[in-house]
């Protein structure tokens, strides 16, 4: 496993696992709405799977396991994977092995190199739930061997064994989401009327999980119709906020946050100008913590005695909402600091960005509406389990919550129960 300087908790999804036609494999992706890629780390596949065809490019992708690491001559992330193109049909199961859905002809990834969370044990890929634009290839010569290090510029390496580079950026181009072109197509042809899909993830039941391991049915994939029908949505309050449009093509779902309230502390900070240029201010399942745009300043001399936090109450984050409405969102301030003391929520000072990653899971069943450009965030009712562990669990029991250092922390896992266009 490699050691990373953060906690690292996700909204895993989506397919318990997944069948490249003849081809059966136990894979288990995480979810994120930060990326457009379906790509898996089973090498393999591409001589045991049968009736799909390589196409024409390869794919070169980093992702953020944290912070960017400095080298010697020079920077990037750790996180990355490379590999060949193909098309093919892939089905989906529940974890009862029923299948539930097929995409025909979907394009994916089938990984020749990487280092990469989504693919620790047991994960075998990611699932990308974002817009076309963001998943990126590099058209390749139909007759020249793949070589792993046209793409992948590699900085430096760390313990021998930890690479750290950037992908190749030059003649890129845009690759079809799989998951945003079935959803179009459900709409095209009748079978759905929302090009949407929404997303619930058990927070607290995976706070604190082992590694290698996947607890299960903690979390739920809505797709098409269900996702604003369910007993999420049905269940509580929807804030429907509008997605910015960012150069004229979506790609990331990204919020016009104007400003972080604490009534309780008299504090009020405008967020308008920060959030007006993408991609600052964006929410991403992918991403394991909250990032506020928060001086350290602040957020340490927040008082740290449970009674106290519970009686300032929460922060409030104003987001623009559809017809000209706004929309507030409320994090209670113990939870908040609680969170904050594991390292899941990180205080990133006033230029930094706005990052509601996957701890906001806690409060809010997501639905990400493709079709009309707007994240809706539904008020979750809270179990009395999940209530007493905010309230009494960890640090909270014992009166004080004692501030100390980020630590390497643990990838967290919950497998999810998954619903398709049914």
């Amino acid at each position: 496993m490699l050691q990373r300087s953060s906690y690292l908790c996700f909204c895993p999804l989506l397919i318990s696992y997944v069948s490249i036609l003849k081809h059966s494999s136990l894979t288990v992706t995480i979810s994120s709405t930060g990326s457009s890629s379906l790509a898996f780390c089973n090498k393999s596949l591409a001589e045991e799977a049968t009736d799909i065809t390589k196409i024409n490019y390869v794919q070169c992708n980093q992702y953020d396991g944290g912070a960017t690491t400095s080298c010697p001559d020079g920077v990037g992330d750790q996180e990355f994977y490379v590999g060949q193109t193909y098309q093919g049909s892939v089905a989906v199961h529940n974890n009862q092995g029923d299948e539930l859905e097929s995409m025909d002809n979907a394009i994916f990834t089938i990984m020749e190199s990487y280092q990469f969370y989504a693919c620790d044990s047991p994960l075998d890929g990611i699932a990308g739930v974002a817009f076309d634009k963001i998943n990126s290839g590099f058209v390749a010569e139909s007759s020249s061997v793949f070589n792993v290090s046209s793409l992948w510029n590699e900085s430096c390496v760390l313990d021998q064994k930890t690479s750290v580079g950037n992908c190749v950026t030059e003649n890129m181009t845009s690759l079809p989401s799989p998951l945003e072109t079935a959803l179009a197509q459900d709409v095209e042809s009748g079978y759905n009327t929302a090009k949407a899909f929404g997303l619930y993830c058990d927070y607290a039941a995976t706070y604190d999980s082992e590694v290698d391991t996947v607890i299960p049915s903690r979390g739920i994939y809505f797709g098409g119709d269900l996702a604003l029908n369910n007993q999420f949505y049905n269940n509580g309050k929807a804030h429907v906020a509008k997605q910015l449009n960012c150069g004229g093509e979506n790609q990331w779902y990204e919020l016009g946050i104007n400003s972080i309230r604490v009534p309780g502390l008299n504090f009020t900070q405008s967020t308008t100008d920060l959030c007006s240029k993408c991609p600052n201010c964006y929410t991403d399942s992918g991403i394991s913590w909250i990032a506020l745009p928060l001086s350290e300043e602040f957020c340490n001399s927040i008082p740290n005695n449970v009674d106290e936090l519970k009686s300032l109450g929460s922060l409030y984050m104003d987001l623009d909402g559809v017809n000209g409405e706004n929309v507030t969102l409320a994090l209670p301030l113990l939870w908040l600091v609680e969170q904050y003391m594991n390292g899941n929520v990180q205080c990133v000072g006033e230029s930094g960005k706005f990052v509601l990653g996957f701890p906001i899971f806690q409060y809010y069943y997501l639905v990400f509406d493709m079709g009309n450009n707007t994240v809706i965030f539904v008020d979750l009712e809270l179990s009395n389990e999940t209530k007493n562990f905010i309230d009494n669990g960890g640090y909270a029991s014992a009166g004080y919550l004692p501030y100390r250092a980020l630590t390497t922390g643990i990838l967290v896992f919950a497998s999810c129960i998954i619903y398709l266009w049914k």
